[in-house]
């Protein structure tokens, strides 16, 4: 208060902040003839707060007790045990970080190939039958399709990704279906949707492959009886050549090789390469310029 009024020149507002500064002195027993030579109150307070008026009849702060700097290992002795040596940051996911790729089949080796087996094919539809009807046939008139063991085949339309929310929850619980029934095959189709580069930042249609694949890839987790294939493919794939395809639907049930999506007309299959992510901190070195100087 003393501040504000001196800085107004507001000399009765200091005279009360003085007055106000030495009845407390008073009422705390300090000596008359130091109260009646008070400098500026701020500095009073200050040597109030150092124990400069401190006494036996007052309750005004204590003069503090100064100690040395004492390290704390003499404080506590158990502190050595936390030396460690010098610290530095480190990345807990450094060699864990891993990027899936779609390598070419034909570069691979398939392993843990079953024989061919016999097939009664039960086939589910979402959206539009163009591409599923004329699949379907092709898959009964397979020499896998025997009527033995049961095999669903799901395929999904080519206007599925228009209903994204639809598609996926209707995957979901044709799964939850299986896993109930206890049916132990089940095979996706993709149609008119391929693996793209993911550094690629063109605007295109969002791609439902993922999310099935994520799906698929939980269910083996939770429902490991159950065995799940995946085939997909570019339009021109399907058009052009379905053949392979359509033996992929059997192969991707009776080996490692879960997965394959065709890229006009080539088969890819995942791999996870090994892939160190960026520094987190990076570090930017101003220009020695201004903008347009």
């Amino acid at each position: 208060a003393f501040a504000i009024f001196d800085a107004t020149s507001f000399y009765d507002g200091m005279e009360n902040a003085r007055r106000a500064v030495a009845q407390v002195l008073s009422y705390n027993n300090v000596a008359a003839e130091v109260v009646a030579s008070l400098p500026n109150p701020e500095e009073v307070f200050q040597a109030v707060m150092e124990g400069k008026y401190s006494s036996s009849k007052n309750a005004l702060p204590q003069t503090p007790a100064y100690t040395k700097n004492l390290k704390i290992e003499e404080i506590v002795p158990s502190a050595k045990q936390l030396e460690r040596g010098k610290f530095a940051w480190n990345n807990p996911l450094a060699g864990y970080s891993y990027t899936l790729i779609w390598q070419p089949a034909k570069d691979r080796q398939v392993r843990n190939r079953r024989p061919r087996g016999s097939y009664d094919i039960m086939t589910l539809n979402t959206g539009t039958k163009t591409s599923a009807v004329p699949t379907a046939l092709q898959a009964r008139s397979n020499d896998a399709a025997d009527r033995t063991e049961p095999l669903v085949v799901y395929m999904v339309s080519t206007d599925a990704k228009t209903n994204y929310a639809t598609t996926m929850m209707t995957a979901v619980q044709t799964i939850g279906a299986m896993i109930t029934a206890k049916l132990q095959r089940l095979t996706i189709l993709q149609f008119d949707e391929s693996h793209f580069d993911w550094t690629d930042t063109k605007v295109r249609q969002c791609n439902l492959y993922p999310v099935l694949l994520g799906l698929l890839r939980s269910a083996r987790i939770e429902a490991p009886n159950v065995t799940i294939g995946f085939v997909g493919g570019d339009m021109a794939s399907w058009i052009s050549n379905p053949a392979p395809m359509i033996e992929s639907v059997f192969d991707t049930v009776e080996s490692d090789e879960s997965e394959v999506i065709y890229k006009r007309g080539d088969a890819f299959a995942p791999l996870l390469v090994h892939k160190p992510l960026d520094d987190p901190v990076q570090f930017v070195k101003p220009k020695k310029k201004a903008w347009g100087a």
